[in-house]
C-alpha cells in the first residue's frame, strides 16, 4: 500500500524565487513564508544580477535564504 507523503513530516518542500530589480517585492515575498508552519520548506532566490540592492537586503534580513547571483 502507497503511504501519503503529504503525512511524511520528513517531506521538505524547495521554492525557487526568480527575481531582477524587484528587491521590495521580493523581500515582501520572503516575508510571506514566515506565516508558514509546515510542510518544511528551503527558500531559493535566484537573483538575475539586480542593481537595486536586492541581494544585500535578502542576505541582511533573510541568511537562511540560499542566494545564487
Amino acid at each position: 500500500m502507497a503511504t501519503d507523503a503529504r503525512a511524511d513530516s520528513a517531506v521538505e518542500v524547495g521554492v525557487i524565487l526568480l527575481t531582477l530589480d524587484q528587491k521590495a517585492k521580493t523581500l515582501r515575498c520572503l516575508e510571506s513564508f514566515e506565516r508558514v508552519q509546515a510542510p518544511p520548506y528551503r527558500l531559493v532566490l535566484l537573483d538575475n544580477a539586480s542593481s537595486d540592492s536586492t541581494l544585500e537586503a535578502v542576505e541582511a534580513r533573510f541568511p537562511e535564504v540560499i542566494v545564487h547571483y
